[in-house]
């Protein structure tokens, strides 16, 4: 049973939200890296219980399976840390995140329900147990004694793991062996710098004044529940790979009549201004859109947010041919999506003022 931990309780409904997801997708890290090793019983808030049904396990193995799994878990923070876009309190503590892990062997029961199997016993109770114990770490594997017994596990074999025994509710004294993984963790390397993007040259940005906080207009531009709420023909957004937007994930819109791939291509914050860009094709006329997103905050409570497009003809003439009628509606479609935006935005905070008085 891998286990996470290290977020704090978040009072802020975005913050929720994101380490809900950000929790989500590490689960489904974890369950791909342990691919057909084991199988999913349940999945319990930040833990999955795994199971497998064998005479007698091997130490070794099981060790080299739970070290491909902490270094899957950890890159993928590293990469999250590298791209995220989002600054609330559960995207902006992901390094605070531990995993452990509680390997026990035992004798269980079964029971199918639906297309899983439900685990039942004493020994299925103790690896519960287990998660609540008094190892002084965030970061380790426990052994019970008695995986450590079945799998004849060799001397040099438990190098490194530290002996312990106490009392769990229910189950009396129980002898366990732990090992520390932040040797593990120093060895996993740095993801590469982002590439930035190359911006094309736009030659106009329409802009406005929004009373609202540079983090609140960007967490209304990047989150795909609120961009359907200003963005003038959206429909859905369906985000391709991830729970979360940030730089160079993918996400399909439908805009219209089309069904448009939108990549969130960079991110950047330079003394408090925030640039955003992305890049999309649209099918009928053939051309790539790419907008600029930028929010330059105006003391504390208020952001002046500009958009600015530029569009690239794909192929065949009639795209060249429509490209000055496009770029008309664009920059209708863009002062539109200003004033949707603004009025969202201020309507909110009209809301909470009166919630406060």
């Amino acid at each position: 049973m891998p286990d996470i931990s290290g977020f704090t309780r978040f009072v802020n409904e975005t913050a929720i939200s994101h380490s809900q997801h950000i929790i989500a997708e590490l689960l489904e890290v974890m369950i791909q890296a342990t691919g057909n090793a084991f199988e999913v019983s349940e999945i319990e808030g930040d833990a999955i219980l795994f199971f497998r049904l064998e005479e007698q396990p091997v130490l070794h193995e099981l060790e080299e399976l739970v070290h491909h799994i902490y270094i899957s878990f950890h890159q993928h923070l590293k990469y999250y840390q590298r791209d995220l876009i989002c600054h609330c309190g559960a995207c902006s503590s992901v390094s605070n995140l531990s995993l452990k892990f509680i390997l026990h062997y035992g004798q269980l029961s079964t029971l199918s329900v639906g297309d899983r199997i439900k685990l039942a016993g004493r020994d299925v109770i103790a690896v519960h147990r287990f998660l609540k114990n008094s190892v002084p770490l965030k970061e380790y594997i426990l052994i019970s004694s008695e995986l450590a017994q079945s799998s004849k596990a060799l001397p040099e074999e438990l190098r490194g793991y530290i002996p312990l025994k106490e009392n769990f509710e229910g189950l009396g004294e129980i002898s366990y062996f732990y090992k520390p993984l932040d040797g593990w963790l120093k060895s996993i390397p740095e993801p590469p710098p982002l590439e930035h993007f190359k911006l094309p040259v736009i030659r106009r940005m329409e802009k406005t004044r929004i009373k609202a906080t540079a983090e609140e207009v960007l967490y209304a531009l990047t989150e795909p529940s609120q961009r359907l709420c200003w963005m003038t023909g959206l429909k859905r957004i369906t985000l391709r790979k991830h729970k979360i937007n940030r730089v160079k994930t993918v996400h399909e819109c439908i805009l219209g009549h089309q069904q448009v791939e939108v990549r969130i291509e960079d991110y950047a914050q330079d003394g408090g201004k925030i640039k955003l860009i992305e890049t999309g094709t649209i099918q009928v006329p053939s051309l790539k859109i790419t907008t600029l997103y930028q929010i330059e905050p105006v003391g504390d409570q208020e952001a002046i947010v500009g958009i600015g497009v530029h569009l690239t003809p794909q192929h065949g003439f009639l795209s060249k041919l429509l490209l000055p009628l496009a770029k008309y509606f664009m920059e209708l479609n863009s002062i539109k999506n200003l004033n949707n935006l603004k009025k969202l935005l201020e309507d909110k905070q009209t809301k909470a003022e009166v919630a406060c008085h």
